[in-house]
């Protein structure tokens, strides 16, 4: 690696020049290489990194004042207008995703702070507020803290602005302008979850505001038939068909096979697989801990099928020394833990290779599938409810619809047509 980095060096574009930036290029390069980007994405992100120190120079902007406004003035300003020379890269999408990578390798070196907000003040100060009222005192996880922040910042962007939060001056109208334009295109399930987020957060202000629970109690309700539907499932050969679509001796295929296993014999949520580290297996008993909802921690048994597919992607495909982490992107940039992206878009793209992307919308119907087979082998909705982790028997009574022939030996004929 040392052999190619040198020769990469001698070729850096004399743009870096007197630039702050000058000094870290040797360790910027060895990162890039690290993080495993092919030559050519190394020499295309190096001579935008290259450009944009020259344009920082120009600029008199040092590495104390680079952040991410310095980067979007270059990109919208000066990249549309650049006459720099060949070196340039005049690809707007490749500029922006080489600075992301400097930013980050900046921030790892503790050469630049954390992002900066780019909301207002007042929506930023209000944000981190909520946050610390969903965590002590609501005692929500973080991953529901993030999506309810996200939901709650285009509210108080779309009803306040740069302007300071007021709640007082809000109407009824004004929420419902918001729910209406948020939720155009949602499902009326995601339309009553953002509802409800919307709603917590009043309470939240109701604290200080009473007002704020006029509005809430105003906030208008879904009628959800949770019954209404049948879970949609796959059968065995459709299963089949996608474990088999990953089997593969590389290791993103035995990363993706074990992934789908945890999915397909354990009836792990996405978050969970996610979640999965090292320490969380206990070979000896048989046994994975699973990180569930709300901080509930449950022990299962691991099937054969699922250890021998992990086993595999251990020894043969994960990296070493990368973390405890279980699953890890392959993709540059390497070796960071992989995220429900990750493992959605491995259900994504294993349905597609089986031909079966318009059965398959997300990794939840292996879930799905799991509970209808053991509803169709006769197994109590009490021991269903064990397997899923559900909390309560509510959330697996919508399995017993799943067993037609059962439920067709006691229906009541359909009464005649009377003339």
């Amino acid at each position: 690696m040392t052999r190619t980095i040198r020769s990469h060096e001698q070729h850096v574009p004399t743009w870096f020049g007197s630039s702050e930036l000058h000094a870290y290029v040797d360790r910027f390069c060895r990162y890039m290489l690290q993080c495993g980007y092919s030559k050519e994405t190394f020499h295309k992100y190096r001579n935008a990194v290259a450009h944009f120190a020259r344009w920082m120079t120009d600029c008199d902007i040092g590495l104390s004042g680079l952040d991410d406004v310095v980067v979007d003035r270059f990109l919208r300003q000066h990249l549309p207008v650049c006459h720099c020379g060949p070196l340039r890269q005049r690809s707007l999408y490749t500029v922006r995703a080489a600075l992301k990578v400097l930013l980050r390798f900046l921030r790892a070196e503790g050469v630049v702070g954390p992002a900066n907000s780019t909301d207002p003040p007042a929506v930023a100060e209000e944000l981190r507020s909520f946050a610390l009222y969903q965590e002590h005192v609501c005692g929500l996880t973080q991953a529901t803290r993030d999506v309810a922040r996200h939901r709650i910042r285009a509210f108080l962007l779309d009803c306040f602005g740069s302007r300071a939060i007021r709640i007082d001056t809000l109407t009824h109208t004004d929420v419902m302008r918001f729910l209406t334009r948020y939720t155009a295109n949602c499902t009326p399930r995601s339309r009553s979850v953002i509802c409800r987020s919307v709603r917590g957060y009043l309470r939240f202000k109701a604290l200080t505001v009473p007002y704020a629970e006029t509005l809430r109690e105003r906030l208008p309700r879904f009628a959800l038939w949770r019954l209404a539907s049948i879970p949609k499932s796959l059968s065995v050969a459709e299963t089949e068909a996608i474990l088999m679509s990953c089997k593969g001796n590389d290791p993103i295929s035995r990363r993706d096979y074990a992934i789908l296993r945890c999915l397909h014999d354990l009836g792990l949520r996405t978050i969970e697989v996610a979640r999965l580290q090292l320490d969380d297996f206990d070979w000896k008993a048989g046994t994975v801990s699973i990180r569930g909802k709300g901080h509930r921690v449950d022990t299962m048994p691991l099937p054969a099928p699922t250890g021998q597919a992990i086993i595999s992607y251990l020894r043969h495909g994960r990296p070493r020394d990368a973390g405890r982490a279980l699953f890890f992107r392959h993709h540059p940039p390497l070796w960071s833990p992989a995220t429900v992206f990750i493992v959605r878009a491995t259900v994504r793209y294993a349905a597609k290779r089986a031909g079966l992307a318009d059965r398959v919308g997300g990794p939840h119907i292996f879930r799905h599938t799991l509970a209808h087979r053991l509803v169709q082998r006769r197994a109590s909705l009490k021991a269903i409810a064990d397997l899923l982790r559900h909390r309560s028997l509510t959330s697996t009574r919508i399995y017993a619809k799943v067993d037609l022939p059962a439920l067709s030996t006691v229906a009541l004929p359909w009464p005649e047509r009377r003339l």
